[in-house]
């Protein structure tokens, strides 16, 4: 008798989840998002909560799945940013020169007796051939991990918040896009500190990537710096959220990015340490005119373009199968 009530008990309760999943699944599809990539928790975990284990199993269940969404990050997102990187140091080194000047080479002209009869200083070439010439593969690949990390656990983080942010009261179609939004501004702020390292380490900016990431971690702390320019990269979270969850096709995708560069450069100089007051090179128009935005254009390109033919690939496979 105790075996069959427990039985009933249990039937009962799981009916009840998937009846509130369900609800929950089609709140989400009423906002108009992909449930493909949500994965959400029992929601009996909440209302049980004075049940023995019913949270801390919660806690293990999501722990767990962020964890595996982190394997996954590093595996689709690594050899990715590894084809992009070079783009993206290059890029980085010319918006770097804008806020700090890279120190140029002084060149001296003298005559038969060894006179200087002129001297001047000529800037130094920023290219990916010349950063290869100077620092090999590796001055390419320089943040490379910094960004992996960074942009892994922002997605993690935002998803993961999301899904539990549903089981707050309210999913009408606005909350549910409003509950999004929220959990993808927090996520940003909490992983800015990683994203000053990283633009740091990319555009060679002293003290940074000499001792690793813990390293650049300590020093933009001691700096006071872990939060420079956070509003303004939240805003570009934000702006290019529809492309990070992949709501976009492959081409509009990579067109919304590279119109966002104005914002990606005004967020770049503010982690590099540029105050608002000291901006430099014009208006939005004008952004499209700097050294940096062929290699951003670049960078976006090989994203995009790369990551589109493999889940093109993926689909075709599992078509077949």
């Amino acid at each position: 008798t105790i075996c069959c009530n427990q039985v009933r008990q249990l039937t009962t309760r799981m009916s009840q989840v998937d009846e509130d999943q369900a609800q929950l699944m089609a709140a989400v599809e009423r906002a108009g998002m992909d449930t493909s990539s949500v994965s959400l928790p029992p929601p009996s975990a909440f209302q049980d909560a004075d049940e023995p284990g019913s949270v801390s199993d919660l806690i293990l269940t999501h722990s767990v799945e962020m964890f595996l969404d982190m394997f996954s990050n590093f595996i689709t997102l690594g050899p990715l940013y590894a084809l992009s990187q070079p783009f993206a140091v290059i890029k980085s080194k010319w918006l770097y020169r804008t806020v700090e000047p890279i120190p140029a080479p002084k060149i001296e002209e003298v005559d038969d007796n060894g006179n200087v009869i002129r001297s001047k200083r000529k800037p130094a070439r920023i290219s990916l051939q010349r950063t290869y010439q100077l620092e090999g593969v590796s001055g390419l690949l320089q943040g490379w991990g910094a960004r992996l990390l960074h942009d892994s656990l922002w997605r993690v983080l935002s998803v993961t918040g999301w899904e539990l942010l549903l089981y707050a009261p309210g999913n009408s179609p606005w909350f549910v896009v409003s509950k999004l939004i929220l959990s993808m501004i927090a996520s940003s702020y909490i992983v800015h500190p990683l994203y000053v390292v990283e633009t740091r380490t990319t555009a060679g900016v002293s003290g940074y990537g000499v001792r690793g990431l813990s390293g650049g971690m300590i020093r933009v702390l001691r700096e006071d710096a872990a939060w420079a320019g956070a509003g303004l990269s939240a805003v570009l979270r934000l702006a290019n959220g529809p492309v990070a969850m992949g709501y976009l096709p492959t081409v509009w995708a990579a067109a919304w990015t590279v119109l966002l560069y104005p914002l990606e450069r005004a967020a770049a100089r503010a982690r590099l340490g540029q105050k608002p007051e000291e901006e430099q090179g014009g208006g939005v128009i004008a952004a499209f005119g700097d050294a940096a935005f062929p290699y951003y254009a670049a960078q976006v390109l090989v994203e995009r373009l790369v990551a589109g033919m493999a889940w093109s690939a993926l689909a075709a496979m599992a078509s077949d199968a």
